[in-house]
Order: C-alpha cells, then sequence, then structure tokens
C-alpha cells in the first residue's frame, strides 16, 4: 500500500529534497561524538531513538508530502502515518549505514556500532510486526552490508562470502531513490506463512537479478545465524527483466 501511495503521488524523486548524511552535517558530528565517548548501551540506544525521530521530522517537514500539498489526493490520516513512517525507515537506514561507513579503531565506537546494529534490526522486525506499513528489507541489508565490510569484520568473512559482499557494490541503490526492491522485498516471508505465487517484471538484467538475490540470501543467512529467533526468509519468486540482452 504504502510503496503504491509513493507512485499515486508522484514521489519518487524525493529524496533528491535531502542532504547528505555526512561530515559537513552537525547531526553527524553529534553522532560521531557520542560514540566516540560513550560505551554504555542506554546511550547509544537514546541516540539512536533520536536519530529516527529527527528522520521523522524530516520527512513530515518535506515540503511534497506536507497536507496542503496533498489536498488534491485522497489520503487517509492512516495511510499518511504509514507513508512517513515508511520514508523515515528508508532515511534511517541511509544514516546508519554511513555510521558503519565511517572507519574508527576505537573500541568504543565498534561497540556502539554494534548497538546500532541490533536497534536496526529490531526495529525493523517492530515495524513488520506491526503491519501498518512493510520496510524495506533490501535498505536493511544495504546498510548491513556496511557493516560486514568494516575493518574489524574481515577475519570473520570466509573468501566465498568476501566474494558475494565485493561483488555487491554494483547492486546498491543510490541515497537519492527509495531502497525497495520489489522482487526482494514482496518475497519477505515468515516461517509457517503461506506464500502467494507472484510473477515480478523488473528493468534489471538477468546478471543485477542474480547478484540482488545472491546479496539478498547471504544477508539473510547472517541474520538467521545472528538473531535469535528470526523467522524470515525469502521465498522463491518469479522474475523477468525487461532489459535487452
Amino acid at each position: 500500500m504504502t510503496v503504491s501511495l509513493i507512485e499515486r503521488l508522484g514521489l519518487g524523486s524525493l529524496f533528491t529534497h535531502f542532504s547528505s548524511f555526512d561530515q559537513t552535517q552537525p547531526l553527524f558530528q553529534a553522532c560521531l561524538t557520542v560514540l566516540h565517548t560513550h560505551e554504555d548501551k542506554d546511550t547509544i540506544l537514546y541516540l539512536y531513538d533520536r536519530l529516527f525521530t529527527e528522520n521523522l521530522n524530516w520527512i513530515r517537514a518535506l515540503a511534497p508530502i506536507h497536507p496542503s500539498s496533498l489536498q488534491s489526493f485522497d489520503v487517509t490520516p492512516q495511510e499518511m502515518h504509514d507513508l512517513i513512517l515508511y520514508l523515515a525507515w528508508d532515511r534511517m537506514c541511509i544514516c546508519i549505514s554511513r555510521l558503519f561507513d565511517h572507519q574508527s579503531s576505537d573500541a568504543k565506537f565498534i561497540s556502539g556500532l554494534e548497538v546500532l546494529k541490533e536497534c536496526l534490526i529490531e526495529s525493523y522486525q517492530h515495524i513488520t510486526q506491526q503491519g501498518q506499513t512493510s520496510p524495506s528489507i533490501y535498505r536493511l541489508f544495504e546498510a548491513l552490508f556496511f557493516y560486514f565490510m568494516r575493518e574489524e569484520q574481515w577475519q570473520k568473512n570466509s573468501p566465498s562470502e568476501w566474494a558475494i559482499l565485493t561483488q555487491s557494490f554494483s547492486v546498491l541503490k543510490g541515497e537519492e531513490e527509495l531502497g525497495r526492491v520489489s522482487y526482494i522485498d514482496d518475497a519477505v516471508s515468515r516461517i509457517g506463512e503461506p506464500v502467494t505465487s507472484e510473477r515480478y517484471l523488473t528493468s534489471d538484467s538477468p546478471d543485477k537479478i542474480k547478484a540482488r538475490l545472491a546479496f539478498a540470501n547471504f544477508m539473510m543467512e547472517k541474520l538467521k545465524l545472528e538473531i535469535p529467533g528470526w523467522n524470515y526468509y525469502l521465498a522463491q519468486k518469479e522474475i523477468i527483466s525487461l532489459s535487452q540482452p
């Protein structure tokens, strides 16, 4: 529903309104300061919550989704709530991925990133279980990509895992676009739930489809091993590439 609403409202280029979350941003610098100076988990949890709140506020303040801009559309308050949450989640993944990508050997910083990783995964589970919107798991995978590519993670990955990670650079989505990949996000299923048979048409080339599926399955296996009670998997879907060979 949320994705179709984005399409209906013509908000595909919404994220071009955002500034990059990087060293030029005071909030980014503030996050680095907290991560380098605090190691207690409660402080990092508070940092995560504040960053999510900031993303929610940024989304709400964007002119294209202000109520006055949507008067000509039939958008319910619940749809608007779900849309804002969906978009804020996407931006949250981008922000956390930029922190994951910041290289530092400081033990407090590394420990803090581990907490942020747990928070991001728990957020995905919480939002999904609420059932109001379907956050993009592909965007979660992209954020985790930057975590597993950190220097301190190098010795933990096998050669075959490194091959998948290094080949996945080419299939990451840009921060100026939605992180959703329909044939992956819609394939997420919970163990024991019925799976619908669907066909997906995509402009992705067969090679890109293969690379994205390999990346997604790799990340799903990582989560299965690391997160107790992780009960999601990627159901097999029929995917048809419209890309010319």
